[in-house]
């Protein structure tokens, strides 16, 4: 895994609450009060973390920075711009964005990644 990948998907973890043990991080997330993805296991490694490829891991991060910094969000799909965009604006009227010229999913991970490390900075 990608140096920058295994970043921001710990920076994600944390962000979500996801309490990290020697070597693991623990899959439930006090957001929710319950397991985040996967109902049988409770733990994984960093290198398992799946915010980067899995909606079922990284929608749940968008609904929380949308509830918690009454943000707005913003998809721009294939076809419609040259890239494929994300964007977000927060309450504080800063914008966080990612493109990618393959997908989705990968534009919305790189705009959550932004977000959380201005979020780190500034709460």
């Amino acid at each position: 895994m990608k140096t920058e990948i295994l970043t921001g998907n710990k920076l994600i973890a944390e962000f979500m609450g996801m309490g990290y043990t020697p070597g693991y991080y623990n899959l439930m997330s006090p957001y929710y009060g319950f397991t985040m993805v996967n109902r049988t296991r409770t733990s994984c490694n960093a290198d398992e973390l799946q915010f980067h490829i899995s909606w079922d891991w990284l929608m749940p991060v968008v609904e929380k920075i949308i509830n918690d910094q009454s943000s707005e969000c913003q998809f721009t799909g294939e076809g419609y711009l040259p890239k494929i965009t994300f964007s977000m604006l927060n309450d504080s009227k800063h914008s966080f964005s990612g493109e990618s010229e393959t997908n989705l999913i990968e534009a919305t991970w790189i705009g959550v990644v932004d977000f959380i490390k201005w979020y780190n900075l500034n709460k």
